[in-house]
């Protein structure tokens, strides 16, 4: 019916007011538009980008037309009814875009709204494909990705396909790749892990998921035999001590847990929750070749042993690792989240005992450890401590130089040289280049008397390198020399001693010689 028919037949039967809400009522709902340009990182426009909009702070989400960008990246998206909106910008998969899923928040649309020029973050193309043990193809495996922070990336199109391909666009740097197989239809596949730093567009190598098997166990408090809930249960390699991705692995409200694992022998490590005045507990070195029940497994009350570590100068120390054992019989007792936060605070809980507690800075800091032979451990505890200074090597003497005038250098990196520190290195500089060079080093207590670099004798150790560089340039050779410390508490406190000396016709014998290099040996 006309507008002018319908008002003047609505007078003659409703009063004024009704008949104008009756009118408003009759009235199409116009849409609003929202409109906009999506360009990539170089300023071009991103074709096929599907708009979705859904509602904030209550009420239903809009019914939406047009919701995708044309050729060069322009859209004009009509919405019914007004509102306010989260709005997301979902780019096609590589190869077709590299940039990144955008959302944008309480986006008020109310008549014609345009937002602009939008510039979508830019990603790289990250491809392969899912296959299982016999190179089958897995549909339906979703991807997750962490950057290097450990925070999670939105992703879009992050399941494979029919296939088993996947294709997602990641941002650059360190990442964490987890294939969650949960979702795949048919014999049960084990999740698997991937770390890689993305730099440019890549395929991976086909990600196999072996046979998975499934592990479960219920956990429960030792004092009165209650469900343990919301427990973090992680599992390792034991040989690697690689974590394996194991999703959906905390325990219910009855304190079981169940999740899919490759064979394999594992630590299986019980993580008692934050405030829950309970020690956490390890399984270590179980072997898995079937599904596996691990029983009920009790956690032990626990009290809290805290503290602050700091360096001799009292600055707090990051990083630094709190390892005990149990005095009487040596055993190593497993600790959650045992390490010292940025201001060297720590906070574990044990069961009751008498304890060795050690403590290990990161080898990148000129500290050695510190060690408290017995603590007792019965109610909860305080126990700072101090870390003794270790310098990551001193040098003495000038050397004797060779061709050109020049004298070789000798230097350590890798870190301190405390026990078990696999990545201390010797280097020499400044050498003829292309020569060979023989180092010599020794471990031995710092009372015994060892020979100067030119009368070398046992019981130094000599072993030959060759230099780098250009052959016979003055000063162009250089050569590293790797010398794990040995975790051998009978080195600690004994002097490193070494140098270098380079075949060289213009020296003195026709060997130069780098200065001495010394270092504590640091527990």
């Amino acid at each position: 019916m006309p507008h002018s028919d319908f008002a003047r037949n609505c007078r003659r039967a409703l009063p004024f007011a009704l008949c104008l809400a009756a009118a408003s009522a009759a009235q199409p709902a116009f849409a609003q538009t929202l409109s906009g340009r999506l360009v990539n990182a170089s300023g071009v426009g991103v074709a096929g980008v599907d708009i979705d909009l859904k509602a904030q702070g209550g009420g239903s989400d809009p019914t939406l037309s047009q919701d995708f960008t044309d050729v060069n990246g322009f859209f004009t998206v009509s919405v019914t009814p007004p509102g306010t909106y989260r709005v997301e910008f979902i780019p096609p998969p590589p190869p077709a875009s590299s940039s990144m899923y955008l959302r944008l928040d309480n986006v008020v649309v109310s008549g014609a709204t345009n937002l602009g020029v939008i510039t979508l973050p830019q990603g790289i193309a990250l491809s392969g494909r899912c296959v299982d043990a016999f190179g089958a193809p897995l549909a339906g495996v979703n991807l997750d990705i962490a950057d290097a922070s450990g925070a999670d990336v939105d992703l879009v199109h992050d399941t494979s396909d029919a296939n088993g391909f996947f294709a997602v666009a990641a941002p650059a740097g360190a990442l964490r790749v987890d294939f969650d197989s949960r979702p795949v239809i048919g014999p049960l596949v084990a999740p698997q892990r991937r770390t890689l730093t993305l730099s440019a567009p890549t395929t991976l190598p086909d990600v196999v998921h072996p046979p998975g098997l499934v592990l479960s166990a219920f956990v429960k408090r030792q004092s009165n035999n209650t469900a343990v809930v919301g427990l973090d249960v992680d599992v390792y390699d034991s040989a690697s001590q690689v974590e394996l991705y194991t999703p959906d692995d905390s325990t219910d409200a009855l304190g079981f847990f169940d999740t899919v694992v490759p064979a394999g022998t594992f630590d299986i490590r019980f993580d008692a929750p934050v405030g829950s005045g309970l020690a956490s507990l390890e399984l270590a070195s179980r072997v898995v070749t079937t599904t596996t029940f691990l029983g009920t497994q009790l956690l032990p009350p626990g009290f809290t042993l805290s503290g602050v570590v700091t360096s001799g100068a009292g600055v707090p120390q990051a990083g630094v690792d709190i390892d005990l054992h149990v005095v009487a019989t040596g055993a190593a007792v497993y600790l959650s989240s045992d390490n010292t936060n940025a201001a060297g605070q720590y906070s574990v809980v044990v069961p009751a005992g008498t304890y060795r507690v050690d403590y290990s800075p990161p080898y990148t800091v000129p500290l050695a450890g510190a060690q408290v032979a017995s603590l007792v451990v019965n109610a909860n505890k305080v126990q700072n401590a101090t870390l003794p200074s270790c310098p990551f090597f001193t040098t003495v003497g000038v050397g004797v130089s060779g061709l050109g005038g020049i004298t070789p250098q000798i230097s350590a990196t890798g870190g301190t040289p405390r026990l078990g520190n696999d990545d201390y290195t010797l280097q020499v500089t400044q050498g003829r280049g292309g020569a060979f060079a023989i180092v010599f080093y020794s471990m031995n207590p710092a009372s015994n008397p060892l020979p100067s670099p030119m009368q070398v004798q046992a019981p130094m150790t000599r072993r030959i390198v060759a230099l780098s560089g250009p052959i016979g340039v003055p000063g162009a050779g250089a050569a590293s020399f790797s010398l794990p410390v040995p975790q051998d508490p009978f080195l600690a406190g004994n002097l490193l001693r070494a140098w270098f000396r380079v075949r060289d016709g213009a020296a003195v014998s026709g060997l130069s010689s780098s200065n001495e290099l010394r270092a504590t040996i640091c527990p």
